[in-house]
């Protein structure tokens, strides 16, 4: 029988109400086990709106629920689509994969398979088809609860990474849908904020990406530099392509946040490589005295990375680019 899913909303204090998702027949709640007929999504609306900004909110509020609501009934009545495709990408890969026991290796009816490593894993996301990744990482939102993963502190600093969700979400209008509930899912985490932010800034949608990446930066009180450091991204990618005295300041700005998380971070790396790239950036846009002084700071502290971790293939590249430009200049 198929599964209906309403949205209905219920009165709660402070002229609000909250919405949640009412099931026909009821379902299998996977925190609880039991049968349950309602899901409350932590959302909620301005029962009568004031002003224009309470009529967006509760406009993108509904937006967002009604993505879920239909996202839980698609989970529910089509479960055939996503386990065929899987089943179909397991082929595929045939070689690549080992399911967790060898002896139901013969099996062909499995859906899931477990990679030899980390690198395997990564291959595995690349060949998936885009519908599928897709599919797979609503469905852990939507069904999988945080206590059930294993090792969830790993996990969540790479499922939401802004590369995976570009990939799952091309349309930007769905990875911020995707990246709001995925905030929620994970006890509103600012990292969440952060990578969606990157996100939309990959997207070129700078004003949400400012917005999130502020809204981060408020939860974490400005402490947090790997936040800083998109942060000083984004700003120099917002400003990048735009001819102005004060587009020039907000690239110098992003210079003076990677200088200042370098100098106060004991994770250098990172930064030193966002330096560096930006610093060629500048250079290639201006090539005036501060774009080569940048190129000399990003070339000091690219050698002191090697010293310390000679192993760094990224970090040797990036000084080799560095030296043929001053050697130009």
């Amino acid at each position: 029988m198929a599964v209906k899913v309403k949205l209905l909303q219920k009165k709660i204090s402070g002229g609000r109400k909250t919405l949640y998702l009412d099931f026909y027949p009821a379902i299998i709640s996977l925190k609880t086990g039991k049968e349950t007929r309602r899901e409350f999504l932590g959302l909620y609306i301005h029962e009568k709106p004031k002003n224009a900004i309470e009529k967006q909110y509760n406009a993108e509020q509904l937006k967002l629920a009604e993505a879920i609501r239909q996202q839980k009934e698609n989970t529910h009545n089509k479960p055939e689509i996503y386990n065929r495709e899987v089943l179909e990408m397991r082929n595929d890969l045939d070689d690549l994969l080992k399911d967790y026991y060898s002896n139901e290796l013969l099996d062909q009816d499995m859906d899931f398979y477990y990679p030899r490593s980390y690198f395997i894993a990564e291959s595995i996301i690349k060949s998936a088809p885009r519908d599928v990744l897709k599919q797979v990482m609503n469905k852990v939102i939507d069904r999988v609860p945080t206590v059930q993963i294993y090792n969830y502190n790993t996990f969540k600093k790479h499922a939401f990474d802004k590369s995976i969700v570009s990939k799952a979400f091309p349309d930007w209008k769905e990875g911020k849908e995707f990246y709001e509930r995925a905030f929620l899912y994970d006890f509103k985490n600012p990292y969440v904020l952060q990578q969606g932010a990157l996100y939309l800034s990959m997207k070129k949608k700078y004003h949400d990406a400012f917005s999130w990446i502020d809204r981060a930066i408020t939860m974490t009180n400005n402490k947090h530099f790997s936040i800083r450091n998109s942060h000083a991204i984004i700003l120099f990618d917002a400003n990048y392509n735009v001819d102005s005295t004060d587009a020039e300041r907000q690239l110098d700005a992003s210079m003076d946040i990677l200088s200042q998380c370098i100098n106060s971070d004991l994770r250098t790396t990172f930064h030193a490589k966002t330096y560096a790239d930006q610093a060629v950036r500048y250079y290639n846009k201006y090539g005036n005295d501060r774009a080569v002084s940048y190129l000399n700071q990003a070339k000091l502290w690219l050698e002191k990375e090697i010293q310390e971790r000679g192993w760094d293939y990224d970090v040797r590249k990036q000084l080799v680019k560095i030296d043929d430009i001053l050697k130009r200049i």
